[in-house]
């Protein structure tokens, strides 16, 4: 087995190689300069250790009502649908299990509320369809729940194919990005997607977040984009940031901190 290097904890584990340098000084780990320097599972762990608790103390001092925030975690999409955001919804959300849960504490109750719709772009529905019939039973079975997941917001008129213009609507990631450059003057958008993967800079998430800095563009509208988060228990929508380390944490509540 060859010896591990940075390299490796950068593609499993979400921290920027400036942050592995920077806290590898301040705990005088030695010899940790580039993608290249060897480091191994013990320093590793005191690094991510320091850079959790970190990114926790943030938390805390920049949002000293952090408890109130997170009760009120659920109403964010109440005020984007209340604004009228144009919400869209992608495949890699619309086939993970927990999209109807979340869909229907966070997003159903306010759409109907406000009489307002999801959109679905044709591509993605083509790839729910297409996965359907995949030879790969898991993909399969979640693209099944996906059918399922349409078929309640259908029953109440909740989401609607918008014409999108895309010359490319074969591929998801494609008309959807030319859906948001077209709309992005006009609307306030949001995309929820869980094509959001910080080993490959987070994909369509931050193509998305992209369109926001064109300096050529002026007047650009308010984009957001949410993913369904990875707790098992108690999912929800969480917002996804540019910075891919922001967008980590070891749970999605952050533990008090106490002075002993």
């Amino acid at each position: 087995m060859r010896p591990k290097t940075v390299e490796d904890m950068l593609e499993n584990y979400p921290i920027s190689l400036e942050n592995v340098i920077k806290i590898a000084k301040e705990l005088y780990i030695p010899k940790i300069w580039n993608e290249r320097s060897y480091i191994d599972d013990d320093a590793m762990k005191k690094i991510m250790n320091r850079f959790n608790e970190i990114n926790s103390m943030k938390a805390n001092r920049n949002n000293p009502n952090y408890k109130q925030k997170e009760k009120n975690e659920g109403s964010v999409f109440e005020k984007l649908i209340r604004e009228d955001y144009k919400i869209f919804l992608d495949t890699s959300s619309l086939m993970n299990y927990n999209a109807l849960k979340v869909l229907s504490k966070e997003v159903i109750p306010y759409l109907k509320k406000y009489k307002k719709e999801l959109y679905i772009v044709d591509s993605v529905l083509e790839e729910v369809k297409k996965n359907e019939k995949s030879s790969n039973p898991q993909k399969a079975k979640q693209a099944k729940s996906a059918r399922f997941v349409l078929s309640v917001l259908a029953k109440d008129d909740l989401y609607a194919i918008p014409e999108t213009n895309s010359v490319e609507k074969s591929v998801a990631d494609q008309e959807l990005l030319t859906c948001f450059t077209n709309y992005r003057v006009k609307y306030n958008l949001c995309l929820i997607t869980n094509d959001n993967s910080h080993k490959k800079d987070g994909k369509l998430a931050k193509g998305i977040l992209n369109l926001k800095k064109d300096p050529n563009v002026r007047k650009i509208k308010d984009i957001v984009v949410y993913y369904i988060s990875h707790n098992k228990t108690n999912p929800r929508l969480v917002k996804y940031e540019d910075n891919r380390d922001s967008n980590f944490s070891l749970h999605d509540y952050a533990p008090k901190r106490v002075r002993l």
